[in-house]
């Protein structure tokens, strides 16, 4: 019984966790580019990138999928990914969904994402 209201507490606060908005977020995506193409100019670490080149097949298509949902395009999941040039300085993927449709995914310095979809 202790294990699983530990269990059930745990999987709340992971999940409220990830509740609310950062600072960067509340501006424009214009602005948000902005602030990345900067860190990226002064040659700050680009963390979100990074973390995100670096992952595996399967971590990035559920990344990818997500930024697709978030963009409001349906995407019931990522079946392949493949890195493309870079998309004014920032790394690009073209991430193919489960209905066969394809989709650039960009990403900033702080993890912002831009799609681009023919659809």
């Amino acid at each position: 019984m202790t294990r699983w209201i530990f269990a059930a507490t745990a999987a709340a606060a992971l999940t409220l966790g990830g509740c609310g908005e950062s600072p960067e977020t509340n501006t424009l995506p214009s602005e948000n580019a902005a602030v990345a193409n900067d860190a990226i100019d002064n040659g700050m670490a680009t963390n979100v990138q990074s973390a995100i080149i670096e992952m595996n097949d399967n971590t990035r298509n559920v990344v990818l999928v997500r930024a697709l949902i978030d963009a409001g395009l349906q995407c019931q999941g990522v079946t392949e990914s493949e890195r493309v040039s870079d998309r004014d300085g920032l790394p690009t993927w073209r991430a193919t969904c489960t209905d066969g449709t394809q989709h650039l995914v960009s990403f900033t310095a702080d993890g912002t994402a831009y799609t681009v979809s023919r659809n």
